[in-house]
C-alpha cells in the first residue's frame, strides 16, 4: 500500500520536486513506515519558488484562459518551444523545463500537468512503455471526456526532426487508438524490474472522443478518401501562405489514401 501511495503521490503532485527517487525506513520487518526521504537538493525551496512564479506567468499569459482546450494546447506549445530535449540536473521534474530548459519524457508530462493544475484542468501523468524504453505522458480531462497528451512526443528535437517543423500535434488530445498503438500504459506501481512491483493498482478511463483532435479542429483529419478534397486542401493552404502542412486521415482509410 505504501508503494502504491509514494508511485501516486510521486505522480500527482509535480509541485513537490525529486520524489522521483525516495526511501523508506521503518521497523524491521516492514510493516510500520516511520520516515519517507528524498532529495531535492539544497536549493529546492528556492528553485520551487522560481518555478511557481515562471509557471504563474505562462499561465497568465493564455490568450483564452475561459476555452480549456485552447489552454492545453497552449500549454503544450508553450513547453514544446521553451524546452529542449535532453538530460539535465534535474530532467525527472518540472525545474528542468522551468529553470534549465531542457528534460526528458518525465520533466515534460510533469511540467504539463504543473501548468493545467494551475489552470484549474483536471491532468494525470501517466507512466509505462514507448518505443521500447520507460516513457511518461499524460492524461487530461475536459467538458467530461479524456484524451491522451504527449508533449514530449510533440517536440521535433525528441524526434529527431531537421526539416523546420516548429513541433506536431499527432499525439494531442488523441483518442485509445491513435495513443495505444505506440504506448503501453503501466498500471502498476514502482519499478517493473524490482521485486517489489505490485501490477494492476491503477486504472485509466477510455479515451475515445475525437472532437479535440488538432487535425479535427483545424479541418485537416479526413474520414473518407477524395484525391481532389486533398489537393483543395493543400491549395488552400498555400494561398493563405502556409507551406508547412500536417494531415490526418482516418484509421479505415489510411492505406487508401
Amino acid at each position: 500500500d505504501f508503494l502504491c501511495a509514494m508511485t501516486a503521490f510521486s505522480r500527482d503532485h509535480p509541485e513537490v520536486p525529486g520524489t522521483s527517487s525516495w526511501t523508506w525506513t521503518g521497523y524491521q520487518n516492514g510493516s510500520v513506515i516511520t520516515q519517507v526521504s528524498w532529495n531535492a537538493g539544497d536549493d529546492a525551496a528556492a528553485q520551487m519558488e522560481a518555478v511557481s512564479q515562471a509557471a504563474d506567468q505562462v499561465v497568465a499569459a493564455n490568450p483564452d484562459p475561459s476555452d480549456p482546450a485552447a489552454s492545453i494546447q497552449y500549454f503544450y506549445e508553450w513547453i514544446i518551444q521553451n524546452t529542449d530535449y535532453g538530460r539535465s540536473t534535474y530532467d525527472q521534474d518540472v525545474r528542468s523545463v522551468f529553470l534549465d530548459h531542457v528534460s526528458v519524457c518525465s520533466g515534460y508530462a510533469r511540467a504539463f500537468k504543473y501548468l493545467c493544475d494551475k489552470a484549474g484542468i483536471e491532468c494525470a501523468v501517466v507512466e509505462g512503455e514507448a518505443n521500447d524504453a520507460r516513457h511518461a505522458w499524460n492524461l487530461v480531462t475536459i467538458n467530461g471526456n479524456t484524451y491522451w497528451v504527449d508533449v514530449t512526443w510533440g517536440d521535433p528535437l525528441y524526434q529527431q526532426d531537421s526539416s523546420g517543423q516548429s513541433l506536431t500535434y499527432r499525439y494531442f488530445c488523441v483518442p485509445d487508438d491513435l495513443m495505444l498503438n505506440t504506448h503501453t500504459i503501466d498500471y502498476g506501481a514502482g519499478d517493473p524490474d524490482s521485486d517489489s512491483y505490485v501490477s494492476n493498482v491503477f486504472q485509466y478511463p477510455s479515451c475515445s472522443d475525437l472532437s479535440l483532435d488538432y487535425y479535427v479542429r483545424d479541418g485537416s483529419y479526413f474520414t473518407s478518401y477524395d484525391r481532389m478534397s486533398v489537393y483543395q486542401y493543400f491549395m488552400n493552404r498555400f494561398a493563405a501562405g502556409q507551406y508547412q502542412c500536417a494531415l490526418q486521415f482516418s484509421k479505415d482509410i489510411c492505406q487508401q489514401a
